[in-house]
């Protein structure tokens, strides 16, 4: 009657289930019938049922008995457990106590067992495992396989490890070995230096056909005779594993081939690059062959002339190399003249495209030949080369983008470049093209000259900068992020005061479509420029600064910590000028100071530095909000993040609040921490002693712990600073004399 209820789903709501059914395998058998049960875990208890009829012992009791063996961490008490499987079955009867796990748990169990079982390296005992496994209903499945040698190989029990890959490739099993764990196997081989049992393994691997070799297997084998040829690879050694490649069916492929130069970097074997050079470019249906036979004559011009090279050219010719205008691209990159670009033009029999005269003046401009970029320009719209925007960018980059920063006359050579290739690119009338893909292509040249022309001083400048903006838009060519942000700069430096500028952002931060027409860069250039509008404006600034920050962390972009750090270094010039004024005005920029420290506490984008803190503190002592920046103080030594700047910081702030036992704490700890200070901190430390009129001290700090602590020669720059804070007190004319009994050196310099 009770096993019928059971079978019943509706009933089981209404009866409780007997204690009898809530442990061993009666509750897994119950939890089949119960209708909250989903159908995988029932075919799983179906198949423990299974397993517990084939099992000469309790399965539970099996399972327990081996994961108590895992905990001793140790092969042999797994193998005596299974030694015990076939000796003693009635020692795994299951107990009251034995833990209700899940058919996975226990098949994890089985598994973990399996592998520690490997590192007793019993190869015939684990065979028999395997087989009554197979009889019981235990499945033996690739993951199984896998554990097995991953016990080998943990102990570098590679030859059984072998012997298992070999038997796997011959007994007629579902399970086959795969490719991943030859791969492996190789890579133990080569770690443990076992160069004739790689080459067995390797054989072995190609002999059964069972796993096909693939691009990582190629990898291995050409890591290793490197590792045997050193410092490159015979070439007939390379030919025949090309060959066998082919054979495999394992193409050259782009991939494998950089793979083999960084490792080849690495191992510092450069004649080897050279040979995998050529064994790439005779590899057949190799990818990217015409392009490594550019790369290769590139390099034959730069390490051993164009002679050289071109006898490499009709080499490559005669095997059917054919070369097009990206050859030439390539080989531009390294040429050193006009003469020579068309020196390889004649023996190609290729003109050179634009891209070519582009990477050639790019090289140029690299080399830091400035001058020489215009000039090569000029010389390719002579020859009737019709200017592109790739030609043209290097020629501006060179007239504003040098070191130096650019003159007025770098800036109008510039201008004038531009509006000769616009002249040469309109249609016959003279007109410059509107709304058609070549227009949007010169986006980068305007960038280019609108970053010029806004850091510029000039207000003429200024108007020829708002004209490239109007013919932007005349053109029809979408502002991109950065020509957006230079609009923004621009008319912000143009505005009257910081509530105009931030008017301006306001109107041009976001497109009509909602989207944000600035990107991260650009938000950076924005607020920097916004920030250095001025100092005296900086307590007005905070709250349109902060505003534009909470639109950039809405816009999904993370905050730079310098973002803060700009905005702090002008409240802190602020502090200074207002100190002397009214209180009000310390107050009110206290409270900015305190507003921006919330902000960058609760930005969960943003980890502050140590610059960021530092800045932050000098703020507040500046401000003359002390405590608060002796709580930074606290919080920066406590995660141990602070440096030699923090120190001197810290000291200043103990120097102008009156705490100058603080300041004496602070060097104690700071001294028993091991924390090695600059002569800037010591400056600072001697400044805060003399402000407070601790002159024996000061002068303890210049002639014993400064060289004795810091290792730091006695230093004049202190000394002077000793003798300035005395002038005028009694200690003055002691001072001096105790400076030239024991510095007379010091002392001397100090007169000159």
């Amino acid at each position: 009657m009770f096993w019928s209820r059971i079978a019943y789903g509706h009933l089981t709501r209404r009866l409780p289930i007997p204690t009898c059914l809530t442990r061993g395998p009666a509750r897994r058998l119950a939890s089949y019938f119960d209708p909250n049960t989903p159908r995988d875990t029932r075919s799983r208890v179906l198949h423990r049922k299974r397993i517990h009829a084939a099992l000469p012992v309790d399965f539970d009791g099996l399972v327990s008995q081996l994961r108590d063996a895992l905990r001793e961490k140790g092969p042999a008490h797994v193998r005596e457990t299974f030694l015990r499987l076939f000796e003693d079955p009635a020692s795994f009867a299951v107990s009251d106590s034995t833990a209700s796990t899940t058919a996975v748990d226990d098949r994890q169990v089985i598994v973990s067992a399996m592998r520690k079982l490997a590192m007793a390296d019993d190869v015939k005992f684990l065979n028999r495992i395997l087989a009554a496994f197979e009889k019981w209903g235990i499945e033996v499945d690739p993951v199984m396989h896998g554990a097995i040698l991953q016990g080998f190989q943990g102990r570098d029990l590679i030859d059984s490890a072998l012997w298992w890959l070999q038997n796997l490739s011959t007994r007629a099993t579902a399970c086959r070995p795969r490719i991943e764990w030859w791969n492996t196997h190789l890579a133990e081989c080569m770690r443990l230096q076992r160069g004739e049992l790689f080459w067995k393994s390797v054989h072995a691997l190609r002999q059964y056909g069972v796993s096909r070799p693939n691009r990582e297997t190629y990898r291995l084998i050409f890591k290793h005779l490197l590792a045997e040829h050193s410092p490159a690879i015979p070439r007939h050694v390379s030919q025949t594993w090309i060959n066998h490649m082919a054979v495999d069916g394992v193409p050259f492929t782009r991939s494998l081939y950089r793979s083999l130069v960084e490792e080849f970097t690495q191992a510092g074997a450069f004649q080897g690059i050279v040979a995998l050079q050529r064994m790439h470019l005779l590899a057949p249906h190799a990818e990217g062959k015409d392009l490594l036979c550019a790369q290769r004559l590139a390099a034959t011009i730069r390490y051993a002339g164009d002679t050289s090279a071109r006898r490499l050219f009709l080499q490559f010719r005669e095997h059917g190399f054919v070369p097009t205008p990206a050859t030439l691209d390539v080989i531009a990159d390294v040429l050193s003249s006009v003469t020579a670009l068309h020196r390889w033009e004649e023996w190609l029999g290729v003109q050179a495209s634009p891209t070519a005269w582009e990477n050639f003046m790019t090289r140029l401009l690299t080399n830091g030949q400035w001058r020489h970029v215009g000039s090569t320009y000029r010389e390719a719209i002579k020859q009737g080369r019709r200017p592109t925007p790739g030609m043209l960018l290097p020629v501006l980059h060179a007239h504003c983008s040098k070191p130096s920063k650019p003159t007025e006359t770098d800036i109008a050579n510039a201008l004038g470049t531009f509006r000769d290739y616009l002249r040469l690119t309109s249609d016959g009338e003279g007109h410059v093209g509107r709304t058609t893909p070549q227009a949007q292509d010169d986006l980068p040249l305007y960038n280019i000259l609108l970053r010029t022309l806004i850091h510029s001083q000039s207000p003429s400048l200024h108007k020829t900068a708002v004209s490239l903006l109007e013919e932007l838009h005349f053109r029809g060519i979408v502002m991109d992020h950065m020509a957006t942000a230079s609009y923004i700069i621009l008319l912000m430096k143009l505005s009257a005061n910081v509530h105009e500028a931030f008017k301006v952002y306001q109107m041009l931060y976001k497109r009509a479509d909602g989207e944000y027409a600035l990107d991260q860069k650009g938000y950076v250039a924005v607020l920097n420029a916004y920030c250095n509008l001025g100092p005296s404006a900086s307590p007005a600034l905070v709250i349109p600064y902060m505003t534009m920050l909470k639109d950039m962390r809405t816009a999904s972009y993370d905050v730079p910590a310098d973002i803060y750090t700009i905005l702090l270094r002008q409240l802190s010039l602020s502090a200074e000028k207002v100190q002397s004024q009214a209180e009000e005005l310390l107050d009110q920029l206290v409270e900015h100071i305190k507003r921006v420290h919330h902000s960058l506490s609760l930005d969960p984008t943003l980890t502050p530095d140590i610059a960021l803190w530092n800045q932050l503190m000098d703020t507040y002592q500046r401000a003359r909000c002390f405590n608060e920046a002796f709580t930074i103080w606290e919080t920066m030594v406590a995660t141990g993040r602070f440096d030699n700047i923090t120190v001197s910081i810290v000291l200043d702030a103990c120097s102008f609040s009156g705490y100058f036992d603080k300041g004496r704490n602070i060097m104690r700890r700071l001294h028993r921490s091991g924390f090695r200070l600059n002569e800037h901190n010591w400056s600072t430390w001697v400044e805060c002693l003399c402000r407070h009129k601790k002159f024996e001290e000061a002068m303890r700090v210049l002639c014993v712990d400064l060289p004795e602590k810091g290792g730091i020669p006695p230093s004049a720059d202190i000394a002077k600073l000793i003798l300035r804070f005395a002038r005028g007190l009694r200690e003055e004319r002691g001072l001096h004399e105790r400076i030239k009994r024991e510095l007379p050196e010091l002392y001397a310099s100090l007169e000159r």
